[in-house]
């Protein structure tokens, strides 16, 4: 219901209530007395019934405002409101309003009836739960599918049996002309009279309550069918009337239906041999009779109808409640999820569709708390690591002499490289943040020997190693060559950082094929450093992690060429003891990255494996 028929009501209803103000005083009058008090019961049943009279068209407006799209209905609309209005205005209505006793009967109604359904009709449509709204579809779809099965079948039905009726009464014409042609049965010549050919005639006819025949003779039933329970057509004086007249012209299947029945019949005249019509031979068919045994088990046909669409209606609640306790899992998950609690997820119900959902949910989910665990860690290693410059910078500028020149510049020397260093580290945390970008890369040929050299160019200025070039891979792959060699001059800065002056760091580059004839290209960096204990390992693969407290570097170096190396789908490996040095190599496949879709097969991998080589002589 639409605001303006709620304002409508209210507007009428404050009308009314004007209207009776002065009538107040005669109530409290009347009621001092039995008499009075029932006079006044009468009259407030009267006036409720006038007053939802009033607001039955404003009610019905207002439900079909609500019912009703409002594009492609405003004939449908219109056609209701004039209805309801005409039933409003109606002489019934009118005299509703002077019974008392329906009076009340229709007050009660509109306590009862009409007005939960005017909460229902202004309650917002989003309020319907889904499962009421698929219940909704199927019952009513089912209700008209039943319904529209039935209506034809009966229309068939009917058919068929006008059809039925129709063919019998022309074969029983066409059977009198022949009986007539073809003689007396019991003598095998001509019949002597008309008054022979109709009795034989008759005697030939089997009567049933729907069916029977009857032989004129100057208006007169002259022979009749023998039986009890059969269909009386010599008493129907209008059907003997019609048959009389329809005999003078050509003999065809009629329609007549009087107090008695409806019938379809045939009137065959029956002349003597000067040609004069001597008598009149009615078939007929109780058409009613035979249809109302047909809707006798139509009605069986709508009962069972009905039980059955309740019973698919029960079934269908307690169907579509278990089809969709997933989603009311999942409503009832979300509603428990926060930001300081994301640990919750959706129990599977089933393996469906609706469960798959709740998989692809929890795996959200999933992403959405390493998301956020990530980024809370994220932003505490970041702020402890950007608090130390900070309070370098503050304390140096609290202590600083602003009259001693030498004390100026050795204090801006210093802050200066506490920006650089808080500089490197913002780009290095924008780097990571950018990771998992679909934009992160900008995929294009790479030739191996060319990044190779390339990188070993770059790495040479890093510091005083000897670098030494193992070995260089040859082809050509799919990869971001800018974002691989960021993360090789990552590794070879660690290298320096980490290992003695004028030790020996090694670069290489090389195409192998796995077990699974997948090729994959390898970048490594070794050095002869220090070293990495085992379980460090883990912990410098983590952001900000470092194997000394208060180490050297933003314990982001490590991260970044992670992240670049899963960007390609590829991995970092590590191989370290403490002492010996470290070996650190880039993965990736030998193919362009693909998002989650199957690997395409690498240009590397071999057609076929290959055959063993045959031993030489002598071997």
């Amino acid at each position: 219901m639409s605001t303006q028929t709620i304002r409508e009501l209210e507007a009428a209803r404050e009308q009314r209530a004007a209207s009776r103000a002065p009538g107040r005083r005669r109530t409290a009058r009347l009621s001092a007395t039995p008499l009075g008090r029932a006079r006044v019961a009468v009259e407030r049943v009267i006036h409720e019934t006038a007053r939802f009279i009033e607001e039955l068209p404003t009610l019905l407006a207002g439900a079909m405002t609500a019912l009703l799209p409002a594009s492609g209905t405003r004939g449908i609309r219109q056609a209701l409101s004039d209805t309801a209005g005409r039933i409003v205005r109606s002489d019934a209505i009118a005299t509703v309003r002077e019974m008392p006793t329906v009076a009340k009967a229709i007050a009660w109604g509109r306590r009862r009836v009409v007005a939960p359904m005017s909460d229902a009709v202004t309650r917002p449509r989003g309020g319907v739960s889904v499962r009421a709204r698929v219940l909704i579809y199927l019952t009513v779809l089912t209700g008209v599918a039943l319904t529209v099965a039935g209506t034809t079948a009966y229309v068939i039905e009917r058919g068929r049996i006008d059809a039925s009726i129709e063919s019998d009464l022309a074969r029983k014409a066409n059977d009198l002309v022949a009986f007539v042609e073809e003689g007396d049965p019991t003598t095998g010549e001509a019949f002597e009279d008309t008054e022979s050919i109709m009795r034989e005639a008759i005697r030939r006819v089997v009567a049933t309550p729907s069916e029977s025949a009857v032989a004129l003779v100057d208006g007169v039933p002259r022979f009749i069918p023998g039986g009890t329970d059969i269909l009386p057509i010599e008493s129907d004086g209008e059907l003997l009337t019609a048959a009389l007249a329809a005999a003078g012209g050509s003999p065809e299947v009629r329609a007549i239906t009087t107090d008695q029945a409806d019938y379809r019949y045939v009137a065959m005249p029956v002349q003597n041999a000067d040609g004069d019509v001597e008598g009149v031979v009615v078939y007929a068919v109780d058409r009613g009779a035979t249809i109302a045994a047909l809707a006798d088990s139509f009605q069986v046909y709508a009962v069972v109808a009905v039980l059955s669409l309740l019973a698919i209606g029960g079934f269908g609640w307690v169907t579509v409640s278990r089809l969709l306790e997933p989603i009311r899992l999942l409503d009832t998950t979300a509603r428990r999820i926060s930001t300081t609690d994301l640990s919750e997820r959706i129990p599977i119900v089933g393996d469906d569709d609706l469960a798959r959902l709740s998989e692809t949910v929890n795996q959200m989910l999933d992403r959405i708390e390493r998301a956020f665990s990530e980024q809370s860690r994220m932003l505490d290693d970041a702020s402890h690591e950007l608090r130390t410059p900070l309070t370098i910078m503050r304390t140096r500028l609290e202590l600083v002499e602003p009259r001693d020149s030498d004390a100026v510049m050795a204090t801006r020397d210093d802050l200066l490289d506490e920006v650089s260093r808080m500089t490197r580290l913002v780009e290095d945390l924008t780097t990571l943040a950018k990771a998992d970008r679909p934009e992160f890369l900008r995929l294009g040929p790479v030739d191996l020997s060319e990044l190779t050299e390339l990188a070993l160019i770059r790495a040479e200025p890093l510091g005083p190693r000897r670098w030494v070039l193992e070995a260089v891979a040859e082809g050509e792959v799919e990869a971001d060559a800018e974002r691989l060699t960021q993360a090789w001059l990552q590794l070879c800065a660690n290298a320096v950082r980490f290992s003695a002056p004028e030790s020996t760091i090694s670069l290489g580059s090389a195409i192998s094929v796995t077990d699974d004839a997948r090729a994959e290209f390898r970048l490594w960096v070794r050095d002869e450093g220090v070293g990495i204990a085992p379980e460090d390992i883990a912990r410098i693969r983590a952001r900000f992690g470092r194997v000394e407290v208060g180490g050297e570097g933003s314990g982001l170096g490590v991260p970044i060429v992670t992240a670049i190396a899963e960007a390609h789908e590829g991995r970092l490996d590590i191989e370290s003891a403490p002492g010996e040095g470290s070996s650190f190599t880039i993965v990736v496949p030998a193919y362009a990255p693909r998002g989650d879709g199957p690997s395409p097969a690498s240009p590397f991998a071999p057609s076929a494996p290959a055959a063993p080589a045959a031993p030489e002589n002598g071997a």
